[in-house]
């Protein structure tokens, strides 16, 4: 369904994502689905987007959310990663073995 004149300037002059931006998924059938906002759709209510396994696909702009993590987020996942692959992603120690 298109949208009327009013909502269509309003989402052209005061876009909620711009190209590029990461989004997520905060609703729906691919709930949680990660990506990058490409462009909106002739239906301003839709958009494209480049989802994080290179997938093209359109989904619902208000299903959408700016997937930007906070700092605290940030290193909570870089600590995480440090301790899997100190253990090689098997719970041992990576130097296991190793003299």
């Amino acid at each position: 369904m298109f949208s009327d004149p009013v909502r269509i300037a309003d989402a052209i002059n005061n876009p909620k994502f711009h190209p590029g931006e990461h989004v997520i998924l905060a609703e729906g059938p691919h709930k949680y689905t990660r990506g990058t906002f490409l462009s909106l759709r002739d239906d301003v209510e839709w958009a494209n987007v480049r989802e994080s396994d290179g997938v093209l696909s359109m989904h619902p702009v208000e299903w959408m959310r700016s997937d930007v993590e906070s700092p605290t987020k940030q290193l909570f996942r870089a600590q995480q990663l440090r301790s899997w692959v100190a253990t090689d992603g098997q719970g041992g120690s990576a130097f296991d073995g190793c003299n």
